[in-house]
């Protein structure tokens, strides 16, 4: 086919393509008397295009079909469109815009095409076979199953819709084994985890603490706090067990944490400041612990542990210079290093309060206060 296309409604109802030809035969078999290679023709009765009216619907319809051939879709579906806007009850424009939308991947924009054709024809299997397609490549192979059972109804004799038929069965097979996989792999109800889950979990944390395995009591900690996020007493013990494994930023992290959760606990604002001193932000960190202390006044480890902080940033500020001391000069040793501060993780049991042993260099003894004078250097 060739030139600009058309159709022809005269003929008896002629739907024929229009086309440019060099030889038309008449009835007779002669040669048509108007064989003008540059004059549209009707291919079927060889008519000039002048003595016919175009079915526009039908015109767009072949140019789309053109288009499709050529794997243009983005023109087929223009066409298509036009064939639709000038015909919208021929079921045929709608299944053919179905089969340009199946080949852009735009399933849902087919599976509505060819419900307009099925719906203006019931009886045609092809929208029935392109919603199966959309269907299909939607997840949903049970419904496209349905469909082509229903064409291979209509069309007995068809190889291609069995043959599509049977795809579609497997593929069904292989969701419900999927299905059945993965029902197995979740836990049933009883089984998942809950609150009582939680404490536990919380439990074994605490005892890894006072075990000195503060890695293992983070991991205990991290369960309990996906079951329970809220309980500002979780991310406290976190904290305190992050910052025993030096992981002071973490530390801080899980503090504030407690705070949002829990704003007028002393306990989570304690956490704060010794993160903070542990970072060496000893301005903020005393900060922390003054918000602490207004909220529990009567603590004397906070007072001690502000004290101890307040005591070392002055320090560190102002550097002491160490001069060889004479042998007549009394030394004065300190006997132990503060180790006030309160490191327990948090009991569920009123009135107890469990100490965990510290596996780090406590930030406010001697020698680490020594240290960081040196590093401040």
């Amino acid at each position: 086919r060739s030139g600009t296309p058309g159709a022809c409604r005269n003929c008896d109802g002629c739907q024929c393509y229009l086309k440019r030809t060099e030889e038309y035969l008449g009835k007779a078999g002669a040669p048509h008397p108007h064989n003008d290679p540059n004059i549209m023709r009707c291919s079927r009765c060889g008519c000039t295009a002048e003595d016919h009216e175009v079915d526009v619907a039908e015109d767009a319809k072949e140019r789309g079909s053109d288009a499709m051939a050529f794997e243009d879709w983005e023109e087929a579906l223009r066409w298509y469109t036009k064939a639709v806007e000038n015909a919208p009850r021929d079921p045929v424009h709608y299944s053919n815009r179905a089969a340009a939308y199946l080949e852009k991947k735009w399933y849902a924009q087919a599976l509505h095409d060819a419900d307009h054709a099925i719906a203006l024809r019931p009886d045609w299997a092809k929208p029935r076979a392109r919603r199966a397609h959309a269907l299909l490549m939607s997840g949903k192979p049970k419904q496209a199953q349905e469909e082509l059972q229903r064409c291979v109804e209509l069309e007995p004799k068809s190889m291609h819709y069995r043959k599509l038929l049977r795809e579609a069965e497997g593929k069904v097979l292989v969701q419900i084994q999927r299905e059945k996989a993965t029902k197995k792999r979740q836990p049933s109800p009883r089984q998942r985890p809950t609150k009582e889950d939680a404490s536990s979990y919380k439990e074994m944390g605490d005892q890894a603490v006072k075990n000195g395995k503060h890695s293992v009591a983070i991991q205990w900690y991290t369960d309990a706090i996906r079951l329970e996020p809220e309980n500002a007493k979780l991310w406290s013990n976190r904290s305190a067990a992050r910052a025993n494994a030096s992981e002071f930023q973490a530390a801080l992290a899980d503090a504030c944490q407690a705070i949002q959760l829990e704003p007028k606990w002393h306990k989570a604002w304690s956490r704060k400041g010794f993160a903070l001193f542990c970072l060496q932000q000893y301005e903020s960190a005393s900060e922390a612990y003054k918000q602490a202390l207004n909220l529990d006044p009567d603590n004397l480890s906070i007072r001690d542990a502000l004290r101890k902080v307040s005591e070392v940033a002055k320090d560190i500020a102002h550097p002491i210079d160490h001069h060889p001391r004479k042998a007549s000069e009394p030394t004065t040793q300190r006997t132990s290093s503060p180790s006030t501060v309160d490191f327990s993780v948090v009991s569920e049991k009123k009135g107890s309060r469990e100490h965990s042993p510290l596996q780090i260099c406590n930030p406010f003894s001697a020698a680490t206060i020594r240290q960081r004078r040196i590093a401040s250097k």
